[in-house]
């Protein structure tokens, strides 16, 4: 680790929830490993970035101490990220599959469902980094049964008849907890107006969470129900230690993310809706925590004079 006191880690962010969240979580499981200083900084254009990069010049970083981590996700990021390096220093963990070639960068996260990088400085983690923490005494937990809705998108479509039919038949379901349903900035504008409608009070729009927020409410769910297309929020609720339920929607086509939630089914990791509405039953919790893991390997390939990043490092989760 670092000779001084502090990890100092630099975010990079592209605005989007879902890859700002999975940086925030590594650098949050970082903090298992040493007392660490985290920074978000927004990203601005690409041809800004590469301007910068060319002149080694980065103003964002420019009243932040320098960094020992500069953390990535998200294409936006990329020349970003180069560009503070060049500046300042730093190693560069990049989240997700890059767009440039991954020897570019210090170290590569990259989800198991992604196309592999045969390199010895990548990291394979199940589904995406999550900012919850497991949380097994669900029993310790006052009934709750929160209800994520996202919306379409390159992979999805959604029914409205269809997907307000299964929030209903879910609410009928928990009426004896308490219910909180919440969108997301995907969700169309007429599902949120009938949902508004239709629920209520137990209606809590995204934009009233404050960033982590809903990670905190489910973890005091003890139950929570999902659509499909939101893999982040998925990989949230699976590490909370309550059951997780996933709504379907129509998928557009096979992708790697129709395979990754079908995987999640096949190991009993979450419970489609159809399989509840059958048995009335919801599969328990795996408990990831995929982000606290690759903090470990993290310190093992960048900090640890002895070890390598090499095939040892690309373990796929398996469940216990």
């Amino acid at each position: 680790m670092p000779n001084h006191s502090e990890l100092v880690i630099w975010i990079l962010s592209d605005g989007r929830r879902g890859h700002v969240n999975q940086s925030i979580a590594l650098g949050a499981a970082l903090g298992d490993h040493a007392k660490t200083q985290c920074h978000t900084i927004k990203v601005r254009g690409t041809l800004q970035n590469l301007i910068s990069l060319a002149k080694g010049s980065y103003s964002e970083g420019k009243k932040l101490p320098l960094p020992d981590l500069i953390i990535a996700a998200g294409h936006k990021t990329h020349w970003a990220a180069l560009s503070a390096r060049r500046c300042y220093g730093g190693k560069i963990i990049l989240i997700m599959r890059p767009t440039l070639p991954a020897n570019l960068f210090d170290l590569v996260l990259l989800p198991s469902h992604d196309r592999r990088i045969t390199l010895g400085n990548t990291i394979l983690f199940e589904g995406a980094l999550s900012r919850v923490t497991p949380y097994p005494h669900h029993e310790c937990k006052t009934p709750q049964c929160l209800i994520v809705i996202g919306g379409p998108s390159k992979h999805h479509q959604f029914d409205d008849q269809d997907l307000i039919s299964a929030v209903n038949i879910i609410c009928e379901s928990s009426k004896h907890s308490k219910i909180i349903i919440t969108n997301s900035p995907r969700t169309p504008s007429l599902i949120t107006r009938k949902i508004e409608t239709l629920f209520g009070d137990t209606f809590a729009p995204w934009v009233s969470f404050e960033q982590g927020a809903i990670q905190a409410t489910m973890l005091k769910s003890t139950e929570i129900w999902v659509t499909e297309d939101s893999a982040s929020m998925i990989y949230d609720a699976l590490g909370t230690g309550s059951p997780v339920g996933i709504i379907p929607v129509i998928r557009k086509r096979e992708s790697r993310l129709s395979k990754l939630i079908d995987s999640i089914f096949d190991r009993k990791f979450a419970t489609p809706y159809k399989h509840w509405r059958e048995t009335g039953l919801l599969n328990p919790s795996p408990m990831l925590s995929e982000s606290k893991r690759c903090a470990s390997l993290v310190v093992k390939a960048l900090f640890q004079k002895t070890a390598k990043p090499d095939n040892n490092l690309h373990r796929e989760f398996k469940k216990n």
